[in-house]
């Protein structure tokens, strides 16, 4: 028995790491229970109706609208989900009633659909529960005129709609029950397994020879981590006001995650400046995290100054690292560990200088600071988790650190603001409403000529192509993936279609599948999620006796119909031009960081303040969103390559912005009112040139190329004064790296003026 215990436990841990990886690639499992939800409801709904021996039509209906249920229903907690639920049912059996007796009268049917389309659209507005609704109001009506039933049948299709919404909720609130603190449980699950990636990969990079392929992949995978990193935590932002009941717990959450991050991201740029030192230091800053950076290893020559892996530092530090990866991977409901608790203890004597190891260099320290600092973050978020409250650690490091994090979050208060909405035609809403209503009747007057019988396939496309879309360029990427999707799984669906000729249970097992790899994918990619959609449809009448590859084809074809008819609909109704939309949100963007450099300056000059962190938060939101608005632009196959280039060019230095802007206010949390940065003058100096200049920026934006002012330079903000403190003393090394974040802001936003002096996005 002694000899399998340990194969046992070897087998567990491996299946422990593979779940993390899992979890990891899909965040608190939210993709992976979405499509048990919904594809479980589908089930459900057909093994209930061919128990009953209803008829083949029926069996598609009611998977129908078991899948609509599946992915309309997307409020955050199991009691909003019954609500919206309960909310449809009536709606659907109205909608139900009203389709099948105006089947008959195409024209009368055609205009009352149009007209539920735009209210369908419109009552997005409301939140998910409106979003659900229309959605159900729109797909229900179109069933309705799919199945062309008869008035006679209305009391068995109305029997449908209540089953397929009843095994749907059965699932989602039963057998698949997704609540917001066990996603939230999950995505912490996953942020840890992600940052413990990224400490692998700082490993990895010790571990390669330099100048070689593998070191190139080993600094590709830092960077993918490291982003991967930065979106997990935006994720766990974006669930906290419904996974955690008390708004100062989740504050705090936040903070605690934003440090970790902040954290992880000194300590990966620390090691690589260590490993590869370069006259540039910002090159490896990009190097590191934005997203579109592709640097080789080789590519700088610095590689070749890299200390070799017999240096003694570096051994010492890789095995920091690897202690620091044992902490991390260390789950929060773990008890206490005296050999983790010593690491830790070591690990956070770090953060001060005399703990330090003696004759390293400036490069060397900055690791075991950086290493140091994210030790504190990580028991900063397990105190805030209730974890390290009661773990009975009394060492020096930990009881001080402990002391110091519950002070911090006794003192850390939260304070929104709120915006304003814009009203009338300008309310994205009523836009959106008009125009997919216009592009709906476009499509199905332009399905009606084409196919008289499968003219839905334009509509539907229509319909899809203007979901989560703002601008046309939105539009016209979406449209352009809605046709690949669909073209490229016409050779799969051909295929699994002749194969499955004749095997029932074959070709469903197969439907199933597909439909798995179209929930599945969706939010990862969107042409992959079409492709399964055709595949399945080829098998779908495959089941029906009905296949022919020429159905397929056509499917191309109406499909290309919708997508044009949406965009044409967007560019005549309304339209909501890219470069404005993306005009407005780098306006917000630079506002915003303006914000966090105000208040972090504002708390390391001893001034009246608000949290920075908070601030920093929001600007990473408003980044997310300036990328994906700037999409059509940077896409490979938008034809304007210099407008490509310059959006890429301006998003990769608003991300450099957000690194340091976020660096700066976790060095304004950690250390306020420090008094070597009180009496350092240059401070204040450079705080209120940046906000000029950010201000400058703005307006330049906003007033269409017209600013009232020039962009100001000053002197390097690094350089030493005569007659400071020695950059020996701890005091001024903080104020060094805080005035080095300065000035990397500052020299970024200088180089934001050069494009956008010649034209706005």
């Amino acid at each position: 028995m002694s000899r399998v215990r340990p194969s046992g436990q070897a087998a567990r841990r491996k299946c422990s790491d593979l779940w993390d990886r899992f979890s990891a690639s899909d965040p608190g499992l939210i993709r992976l229970t979405s499509t048990l939800a919904a594809v479980g409801g589908v089930l459900l709904t057909l093994l209930v109706l061919g128990l009953v021996g209803t008829s083949v039509l029926a069996m598609v209906v009611g998977a129908w609208i078991a899948m609509v249920a599946g992915y309309a229903v997307s409020d955050p907690n199991p009691r909003g989900q019954a609500i919206t639920l309960a909310w449809a049912l009536p709606v659907s059996i109205l909608t139900v009633i009203l389709g099948t007796l105006l089947a008959p009268n195409r024209v009368l049917a055609d205009t009352v659909f149009l007209l539920l389309i735009f209210i369908g659209v419109y009552v997005r507005r409301y939140g998910p529960r409106g979003n659900g609704l229309g959605e159900f109001t729109f797909q229900i009506f179109f069933v309705a005129l799919f199945a062309r039933a008869t008035p006679a049948q209305l009391p068995s299709m109305c029997a449908v709609v209540v089953l397929a919404l009843a095994c749907s909720g059965l699932v989602q609130l039963g057998l698949v029950r997704a609540t917001p603190e066990r996603t939230l449980r999950r995505l912490r699950r996953a942020f840890r397994a992600r940052l413990g990636a990224t400490v692998d990969a700082m490993i990895d990079i010790a571990d390669v020879k330099p100048d070689t392929p593998a070191a190139d992949r080993a600094a590709a995978a830092l960077h993918r981590r490291t982003a991967r990193l930065h979106q997990c935590a935006l994720m766990i932002q974006s669930r906290l006001e419904t996974g955690i009941e008390d708004p100062g717990t989740a504050s705090l959450v936040q903070r605690r995650i934003a440090e970790a991050e902040i954290a992880t991201e000194h300590l990966a740029i620390a090691w690589l400046r260590a490993l590869r030192p370069h006259p540039d230091n910002a090159v490896t800053t990009l190097a590191l995290h934005l997203p579109t950076a592709r640097r080789s290893t080789r590519a700088s020559g610095a590689v070749a100054d890299r200390p070799t892996l017999v240096d003694p530092a570096v051994a010492r530090l890789t095995g920091e690292l690897r202690d620091l990866r044992l902490l991390v991977s260390r789950p929060i409901s773990a008890g206490h560990d005296p050999g983790l608790a010593r690491v830790r203890d070591r690990l956070l004597g770090y953060r001060h200088d005399q703990r330090i190891p003696e004759n390293t260099t400036a490069a060397t320290a900055d690791v075991y600071r950086a290493a140091g600092e994210l030790t504190r973050a990580l028991t900063g978020l397990r105190l805030i988790l209730g974890a390290a409250r009661g773990d009975g650690d009394q060492r020096p490091e930990t009881a001080r650190s402990r002391v110091e994090l519950e002070a911090e979050d006794h003192a850390l208060q939260t304070d929104e603001a709120a915006t304003a909405e814009p009203t009338g035609l300008a309310r994205p809403s009523t836009r959106a409403a008009l125009q997919t209503a216009a592009g709906s009747a476009i499509a199905i007057l332009g399905g009606e000529l084409l196919s008289p019988q499968h003219w839905y396939w334009a509509l539907l496309t229509c319909w899809l192509v203007f979901l989560n879309t703002a601008s046309v360029g939105d539009i016209l990427i979406k449209s352009y993936r809605r046709l690949a999707g669909t073209m490229a799984g016409v050779v799969p669906g051909i295929g699994l279609a002749a194969l499955v000729a004749g095997h029932t249970w074959t070709a469903f097992a197969l439907t199933i599948l597909c439909l798995i790899g179209a929930y599945f994918t969706a939010s990862v990619s969107y042409v992959l999620a079409t492709s399964f959609g055709t595949a399945m449809i080829g098998l779908l009448y495959s089941l029906l006796g009905s296949y022919s590859d020429g159905l397929l084809v056509l499917r191309i074809e109406l499909t290309a119909v919708g997508a044009a008819s949406g965009l044409i609909a967007a560019l005549l109704v309304l339209p909501a031009r890219t470069r404005h939309r993306t005009d407005q949100q780098l306006a917000q963007v630079l506002h915003r960081m303006r914000t966090v450099i105000t208040q972090s300056v504002a708390q390391l000059t001893g001034q009246p303040h608000t949290s920075p962190l908070d601030a920093a938060r929001e600007l990473d939101g408003a980044i997310d969103a300036f990328r994906i608005m700037t999409q059509p632009l940077t896409h490979p196959a938008s034809p304007l390559r210099e407008r490509r280039s310059r959006a890429r060019y301006i998003l990769a230095m608003l991300e450099t912005c957000s690194f340091h802007a976020r660096s700066l206010a976790a060095t304004a949390e950690l250390m306020p009112a420090n008094p070597h940065t009180l009496a350092d003058p240059r401070l204040a100096k450079a705080g209120q040139r940046l906000t000029d200049n950010l201000t400058t920026l703005t307006e330049f934006v906003q007033n269409d190329s017209h600013a009232q002012q020039a962009l100001q330079s000053g002197p390097p903000l690094t350089a030493p004064i005569p007659g400071g403190p020695s950059r020996a003393d701890p005091g001024a090394a903080v104020t060094e790296q805080i005035l080095r974040h300065l000035q990397r802001l500052d020299e970024t936003a200088l180089s934001l003026g050069h494009p956008l002096a010649r034209l706005t996005l």
